[in-house]
């Protein structure tokens, strides 16, 4: 089961840490089964369009100090970070100045679950998704590594869906889509849902981790190392500043 990091604040000040259980799992996964089976048994191919409005042109802005929500797999969770403080999500937090909160499952991403932990698909857990009055996030960073073995049309079936739903979570947050480093189909099945309050961030387009120094970035399972961590920070740090408008 994961243990994903929780609240902290730029100073790197640790506070409670929020855990993954599986409370309201059968409840929530039940309504995604159905919602899914509704959605492909009858159309196996091209999801349908969201109607999102065409606002290409207008500014994503973020307040100075937002608060960010990322919702993740193995990399978001840290994992092959030596400490918490060393994952690229503290690091492009403290960065940026952002107040986080970390939603991160290691082997599950947008179209199945983690192995032993049912309901942990993105659209089960963005279902699940509550907000507090201390904490609504201004930002949403969603990010997949994992390969996935779905076909191209059910992951971007999936991706638009849980969009979607969390749009309806959080009305008022600018979600930001990672897409997969070593995945060139990525920024095909994204496109579809920019609009003026989402963007996606191309990491195999942009070549972040496919030049000669890239294999310093890894540990031997795959996952970054330390100083891959500080490197995916930096990257989507440049990222998310060039594509928002922050204060």
């Amino acid at each position: 089961m994961s243990k994903p990091w929780g609240r902290s604040t730029d100073t790197g000040r640790s506070v409670t840490v929020q855990r993954f259980t599986l409370l309201g799992v059968l409840g929530a996964t039940a309504l995604t089964v159905a919602l899914l089976v509704a959605q492909f048994s009858t159309d196996p191919g091209e999801p349908e369009q969201v109607p999102f409005a065409d606002t290409a042109a207008v500014a994503l802005s973020v307040p100075p100090a937002a608060k960010v929500l990322f919702i993740g797999d193995d990399w978001t969770a840290g994992e092959g970070a030596a400490l918490q403080k060393a994952s690229f999500v503290h690091l492009l937090s403290k960065d940026l100045g952002w107040e986080y909160r970390v939603d991160a499952v290691p082997g599950s991403g947008w179209a199945h679950s983690a192995p032993g932990t049912p309901g942990s698909q993105y659209l089960d857990r963005v279902f699940r998704l509550q907000t507090d009055e201390d904490f609504v996030p201004d930002v949403v960073v969603i990010s997949a590594q994992m390969r996935s073995p779905a076909t191209t049309p059910v992951i971007r079936k999936l991706m638009r869906n849980t969009v979607t739903t969390l749009r309806g979570r959080v009305p008022d947050a600018v979600i930001a889509v990672v897409l997969p480093y070593g995945n060139p189909r990525g920024m095909g099945m994204c496109e579809p849902l920019e609009n003026d309050h989402i963007t996606c961030v191309d990491t195999f387009g942009e070549e972040w981790l496919t030049g000669a120094d890239a294999p310093a970035y890894f540990a031997e399972d795959g996952l970054l190392n330390g100083d891959g961590h500080a490197y995916f920070a930096q990257r989507l740090a440049a990222d998310l500043e060039r594509d928002l408008v922050i204060g």
